[in-house]
């Protein structure tokens, strides 16, 4: 009988995994990566010395710097990814823009299947290994990564590298301290809310230290080698961003003439979007919004949640660090509510290491990821059932974000540092 459920779980699996990847290529027949679009003309500007977070194109400019989707009465693109994640995409930017967007989708499950497979490396424990593939497979029928692959977003990639860190970390001699101290540093250069990453290893892992100083400044030295002045233009434009986003002062896009065909491809597929994935808009700013409290600043929350962190850092400087990693996962997420910017469905991926670190770390049922499950099951169901109410989906981010607090308060004190696996 266990053989006969077992063979059920892998058939299951696979063809869940045959389903959702079916899915994926279908919608990027179907249009153009929106947002892999801007990474790609961001990358190509940067490499000819160009600012590429102030670049609109304009009829007569080259078709390969062309993103149909900026807006010339903005003063900024849509490039919004920092420089280093810039330079990451310059490979694939050399490529023709179809094959480097279905190269991209390739590399993104390739990168999701190897955030499981980390997890799993070494694990015996087989409910563990069943609840670490059921949910992520069962997580890319969710919006969530329908938005990830769709857009051609760059998350994957983060929470690939996130989940190394993770796990290098979790005990003393499970890989090289320079690597883990490096993949952190250069985490901190991709995307600046993983700089809560450095007080951390500076309290709980000092061998990593050296690796993240090197990490993060070769991160940051790079794009300055192709254009010396580039980490200027990204905090302009991301100001600026925050200032559109927050007083909801994003001009209207006037109508615009595009070549017909861009790098081999029609402009018409390319410019489509799937635009039926549903979400919420759940950021501190969005809500205060909605609720009539006005425009908000964005400084004070920052300055709020880095002091926030750190005093939680300062509450558990004595616990062990294993069980410290699903909470760590859980502050990235709760990172994006005070970001300024559209909380897009794509963040809602940044959920899978807190649910797969609690699943991992916890030595019982981790019932603090249960709240998320039952979020991914009700965005399951907008793929099941038609015209669902818009609520549900706040119950579901609701239900996400306290996963996300239970981890940060959960503790594992009865447990060893190093846990035999």
């Amino acid at each position: 009988m266990k053989c006969l459920f077992q063979v059920f779980g892998v058939v299951t699996l696979a063809l869940a995994f045959v389903v959702s990847v079916g899915i994926d290529f279908s919608h990027e027949m179907q249009g153009g990566a929106a947002d892999f679009r801007n990474r790609i003309t961001g990358a190509r500007l940067i490499e000819h010395g160009i600012d590429p977070y102030h670049f609109i194109w304009y009829p007569g400019d080259p078709a390969e710097f062309c993103d149909w989707r900026n807006n010339p009465k903005m003063t900024v693109s849509k490039t919004t990814v920092t420089p280093t994640m810039l330079v990451i995409y310059g490979p694939l930017a050399a490529l023709p823009y179809r094959v480097a967007q279905f190269l991209w989708l390739f590399m993104q499950w390739l990168l999701l299947l190897g955030t499981a497979w980390l997890w799993l490396r070494g694990e015996t424990s087989a409910w563990r290994r069943w609840a670490v593939a059921f949910f992520v497979i069962g997580f890319t029928f969710t919006p969530g990564w329908r938005w990830e692959a769709e857009r051609g977003q760059c998350y994957a990639l983060l929470f690939f590298l996130f989940a190394y860190w993770l796990v290098s970390t979790r005990a003393v001699g499970r890989g090289s301290d320079f690597v883990a101290g490096f993949v952190a540093g250069m985490l901190v250069a991709l995307r600046p809310p993983f700089v809560v990453l450095l007080p951390f290893v500076a309290l709980h892992r000092r061998a990593q230290l050296p690796g993240a100083a090197a990490g993060f400044l070769a991160c940051m030295v790079l794009p300055l080698l192709m254009n010396s002045h580039v980490w200027m233009y990204y905090a302009s434009a991301m100001q600026t961003n925050s200032d559109y986003y927050r007083h909801t002062s994003l001009p209207p896009r006037p109508p615009q003439a595009f070549p017909e065909m861009i790098e081999g491809a029609s402009t018409a597929i390319l410019e489509k979007m799937t635009g039926y994935y549903p979400y919420v808009d759940v950021t501190v700013y969005a809500l205060a919004r909605r609720s009539g409290w006005g425009i908000l600043p964005d400084l004070p929350f920052i300055l709020v949640f880095g002091g926030l962190f750190l005093g939680w850092l300062f509450w558990k400087r004595r616990a062990d660090v294993e069980s410290l990693l699903p909470g760590m996962a859980a502050w990235l997420f709760l990172s994006d509510l005070i970001m300024p910017t559209t909380r897009w469905g794509y963040y809602d991926v940044n959920i899978l290491n807190v649910v797969l670190a609690g699943i991992i770390v916890a030595k019982k049922l981790p019932w603090v990821v249960l709240p998320a499950l039952i979020a991914a099951l009700v965005m399951c169901s907008f793929y099941v059932v038609a015209n669902l109410p818009v609520c549900l989906l706040y119950v579901s981010e609701a239900l996400f974000v306290l996963c996300a607090i239970l981890c940060v308060f959960w503790s594992r004190t009865s447990e060893p540092e190093t846990r035999a696996t």
